[in-house]
């Protein structure tokens, strides 16, 4: 009973990886890899998304950014550069106890992601996941049809998408809105328009994404631009 504890305590007081552990951790990152949603940055490259190994999360920080800059009468110098697809590369990697932070590089600018409460390597496989993946989305499920996952490749949106297929193009909603006609689920989803401040204008300033798509039971039915 008494080792039982020490044990408990031993592996609760640790609370971040092990050198073997980072060692695998950073063979994950270092490659080029895809993102699963968009994700926003700025000018200093800063980490405005939170990862974790149930979830991912960028309220909170870019919240934050916000406050901050509203109190200098500024703006945010927040936007969104990176979408769904997009590849990166391992640039820097550094641990915290349970908090790691790695710097991707991108093809037109910089990442920074903060993952968190990684306790244990399956811990960061978990939180890597949720926003990153080894392959092109389209080519992660081979059993999708081949029309939806060309139109993934080529970030075009199609009728009879799921949600999860649609994710791929939209990435995270701005707003969800559920609802019931008949016997039918419906959700709505409101999609982003704005990337934001851009770092010098380097960015075009829309998104190319509709501004609403419906889905009726799990089924792209509606795009309205």
């Amino acid at each position: 009973m008494c080792f039982a504890c020490l044990l408990f305590l031993t592996v609760d007081a640790r609370a971040e990886l092990c050198g073997k552990e980072r060692d695998e951790a950073k063979k994950m990152v270092y490659a080029t890899i895809y993102l699963r949603t968009d994700v926003p940055t700025n000018d200093a490259v800063e980490p405005f998304i939170e990862i974790a190994p149930g979830g991912y999360s960028w309220d909170r920080l870019v919240t934050q950014a916000e406050e901050k800059a509203r109190k200098k009468n500024k703006p945010s110098g927040v936007y969104w550069a990176f979408r769904p697809n997009d590849s990166v590369k391992w640039g820097k990697m550094t641990f915290d106890h349970e908090t790691i932070i790695v710097w991707f590089e991108g093809v037109r600018d910089e990442l920074k992601v903060r993952f968190v409460n990684i306790n244990t390597l399956e811990d960061f496989e978990n939180a890597f996941n949720r926003v990153f993946s080894r392959v092109p989305l389209q080519d992660e499920h081979p059993d999708w049809s081949t029309e939806v996952n060309k139109a993934i490749s080529e970030r075009r949106l199609i009728e009879s998408m799921t949600k999860q297929q649609a994710s791929c193009v939209t990435g995270k909603p701005l707003k969800i809105e559920d609802g019931r006609e008949g016997a039918a689920d419906v959700e709505v989803w409101q999609l982003r328009q704005d990337t934001g401040d851009r770092r010098g204008g380097k960015f075009p300033s829309s998104t190319g994404l509709p501004k609403t798509v419906k889905f009726v039971n799990d089924r792209l039915t509606t795009i309205e631009n």
